[in-house]
């Protein structure tokens, strides 16, 4: 729960966090074939690693850094997925 919020018009203030909780069946460590609602998909890069990092001096106080990385997080069934409300007591 959050009781923070922010100025969102000049006389209205708006949470922050959302009240709003999904619950859902995940497990560690399977493949595309398990029961998890939401999955994550990654594709290596050229050598095999999850990511790579390339980087190269712009100027002399200026670095350009560029991250490599595939993923994919897919809903693969909304079946088991509850949408709760949450209040504060």
């Amino acid at each position: 729960m959050s009781r923070e919020r922010y100025q969102s018009a000049a006389a209205a203030k708006s949470e922050i966090v959302s009240n709003k909780v999904v619950l859902f069946n995940a497990l560690a460590g399977l493949d595309a074939e398990d029961a998890s609602n939401i999955k994550r998909f990654t594709s290596p890069v050229e050598g095999g690693g999850p990511l790579r990092v390339y980087s190269r001096q712009i100027s002399t106080k200026l670095w350009e850094i560029v991250v490599e990385h595939y993923e994919l997080l897919k809903i693969t069934s909304t079946l088991g997925i509850r949408t709760l409300t949450a209040s504060q007591s």
